[in-house]
């Protein structure tokens, strides 16, 4: 027992550095993502799989089409959560579970529902908080999602992200463009994320075809999604900042080259 803490915390730290290295401030890695949740939480996730079986979307899940396809065959009256779900995947056309298909092993066919329906959840996160899908906006969702599913994936790329945060701080002219110091703001949003997940449902227990009829604001109520405050504050103030990073990147790396030769 105490052989496999050692051994997980090892992986733990190494697959942590390993984000640090490789995502810094550009398009961050679902498959790098989606390898943290299969090396870090076999176990963990079975666990959550089995407690979600206990609900009855479980059943409609699994003997059913996925929610995205029904979602997306479905013509939904216009200011209704269908529509409005439906326009932010047509606008994003992004298929988060095609993605995550050559890093997580899939045994059987209910696996590969529970994770198709896994991914539909996280992207109704994102969906409901408005949060985009910069590497800000992936951390806004798993420090939602974190507290009502504790996996050490999820706190590995946070405890990660924070270096990263913190390394940007003392970045060359960076934050002073916006007033703003990057660790504090990343540790504020990772709060704000945290909290509303916590006062919110567990999105993966609800039956979102029972709500596309109602306005998307009347959804956000019943399912205790409070707003985003400071997210909405910071978002664009970050956007700039991220924009900026990603130049001084460039920029630092052409230096590094023309030095080389």
């Amino acid at each position: 027992m105490q052989s496999h803490c050692y051994m997980s915390l090892i992986k733990f730290l190494k697959l942590s550095y390993k984000y640090y290295k490789g995502s810094a401030d550009t398009k961050p890695d679902i498959k790098e993502i989606f390898s943290f949740i299969h090396e870090l939480d076999k176990t963990r996730s079975k666990k959550i799989q089995m407690q979600w079986q206990r609900y009855p979307v479980a059943y409609k899940v699994y003997t059913g089409k996925s929610y995205l396809e029904n979602l997306k065959d479905n013509n939904f009256e216009e200011n209704t959560f269908g529509h409005d779900l439906q326009q932010w995947f047509e606008e994003d056309n992004y298929d988060l579970f095609k993605e995550s298909l050559d890093t997580v092993i899939i045994k059987n066919k209910l696996d590969a529902k529970f994770w198709e329906h896994h991914t539909f959840q996280h992207d109704v996160i994102h969906f409901l908080n408005n949060y985009d899908t910069s590497p800000i906006g992936e951390v806004m969702v798993l420090s939602f999602n974190l507290a009502k599913e504790w996996r050490w994936s999820y706190f590995a790329i946070l405890f990660s992200s924070l270096f990263i945060a913190l390394r940007n701080t003392f970045t060359k002219g960076g934050w002073k463009k916006i007033k703003y110091i990057p660790i504090l703001v990343y540790i504020r949003l990772v709060i704000e994320g945290y909290k509303k997940g916590k006062k919110a449902e567990w999105l993966m227990a609800i039956d979102f075809e029972e709500l596309y009829g109602l306005p998307t604001a009347d959804v956000k109520k019943l399912l205790n999604v409070k707003p985003s405050v400071y997210w909405e504050h910071i978002k664009p103030r970050w956007a700039k900042l991220h924009k900026h990073y990603k130049k001084f990147k460039e920029n630092n790396g052409a230096t590094n080259t023309k030095t080389a030769s």
